[in-house]
């Protein structure tokens, strides 16, 4: 009962410092750029940064200085991999609006999802029961309409500004910040591919936010445990070896002959043109067929499996390249053998929403060319473009 007295005498304190005080962080410029940032880079992970407090940006004017760029850049360096992060950050943020959030937002783009949350529930000494229930119905929330290959990363409420407040007042804020990342770590163990991700940054005051080196302290900090996560899902999330039956099942369940093909139109002819092709498709393996969903440049009738190049692409993790079929020793007996076809191919799998590779996006050209780590990053996120337009409302766990 104490607690719930403490926090409603402290929430209007609170607002009101934030409102009024020189010290307050609300007063410092936030980003005006788009909230996209990319670290370049083959095959890149996809992250959605989604929170309040350090996700916002506080005092630089763009997002490639603030959180958001430098955990793109500092995730690029560990995994060798390209990173783009979206970034999704309001200073009213709390687990209750961002649930509400949720709703609007297509969670199956992303690789990882990273919460940044509780620096105003601190601030206010929320009753650490109040934030369990709240937290529990977001993660709650999270888990029935992402799907099951997100990794949730929720980030330890840290206290990188707590130098700016009055000495009493900081130190009721740090035990009640404790109380509130004693509830999120237990929660965080009792989900699924949910991790609770330590963050005890320096603690400074709002001059601290003039500094770029900042955000890239503050990166470095929460990084590794995304990357470590992330390097662990490639390799075991996706698999080379593929179960027939459980692929078949899924491309089944997802019953995409009912689904328009409009969309996934517009992403064929989007991915011709973007790297200057003959010809793009969607194509799904189905049985002992490559059926096309969506074509451009590209014949639409189905054909044997065996003789499918994007049957090849399916049984790998990633991206499949045939820079000149005429030369490659695979295709020695097929009909791709004589460039009638095309002589090059690159195509990125497809999935559905527990990970079974269920066709591909390819695209085609009359004449070998080479394909860059830059062009390889585009692919795949065209092809999670076409996974999203795929899915529909059919995600479940």
């Amino acid at each position: 009962m104490l607690g719930y007295i403490a926090h409603g005498i402290a929430n209007p304190m609170a607002r009101f410092w934030l409102a009024t005080s020189e010290q307050s962080w609300r007063h410092l410029p936030t980003p005006s750029d788009p909230p996209l940032v990319h670290a370049p880079g083959s095959d890149s992970d996809r992250v959605l940064l989604l929170g309040s407090g350090i996700a916002v940006g506080y005092g630089v004017m763009s997002h490639d200085l603030a959180l958001g760029g430098y955990l793109a850049r500092e995730l690029s360096a560990i995994t060798r991999r390209g990173a783009s992060v979206d970034i999704v950050g309001r200073s009213d943020l709390s687990p209750a609006s961002t649930r509400a959030i949720l709703s609007g937002l297509d969670l199956s783009r992303f690789d990882a999802l990273v919460l940044t949350l509780g620096g105003l529930e601190s601030l206010t000494l929320m009753p650490q029961a109040q934030w369990r229930r709240q937290m529990r119905g977001l993660l709650e929330e999270v888990h029935s309409v992402a799907p099951a290959s997100l990794a949730v990363f929720v980030v330890e409420t840290g206290a990188p500004l707590l130098a700016g407040l009055p000495a009493l007042v900081g130190r009721l804020v740090w035990r009640a910040m404790g109380r509130i990342n004693a509830a999120t770590a237990e929660l965080c163990a009792e989900f699924d591919n949910t991790t609770f991700v330590a963050f005890a940054p320096v603690q400074g005051d709002v001059s601290t936010l003039t500094g770029r080196n900042t955000y890239q302290g503050w990166a470095e900090l929460i990084a590794p445990a995304v990357a470590r996560v992330l390097d662990e899902e490639v390799r075991t999330r996706h698999p080379d070896t593929v179960d027939e039956a459980q692929r078949q099942h899924a491309l089944d369940a997802l019953d995409v002959d009912s689904l328009p093909n409009d969309e996934l139109e517009q992403i064929v002819a989007n991915a011709r043109d973007l790297f200057g092709a003959a010809g793009a498709a969607v194509t799904l393996i189905d049985h002992d067929l490559q059926r096309t969903k969506a074509a451009i440049g590209m014949s639409t009738s189905p054909i044997p499996r065996a003789v499918s190049i994007c049957d090849l692409t399916i049984r790998r993790a990633g991206l499949l390249v045939v820079e000149d079929t005429m030369t490659d020793p695979r295709f020695a007996n097929s009909p791709w053998s004589d460039g009638a076809h095309g002589r090059f191919y690159a195509g990125y799998p497809v999935e559905s929403p527990d990970g079974q590779r269920i066709g591909a996006l390819c695209v085609v050209d009359t004449a070998p060319r080479h394909f860059s780590d830059t062009d390889a990053a585009l692919l795949r996120q065209l092809a999670l473009r076409v996974q999203s337009a795929l899915w529909g409302n059919r995600v479940s766990r």
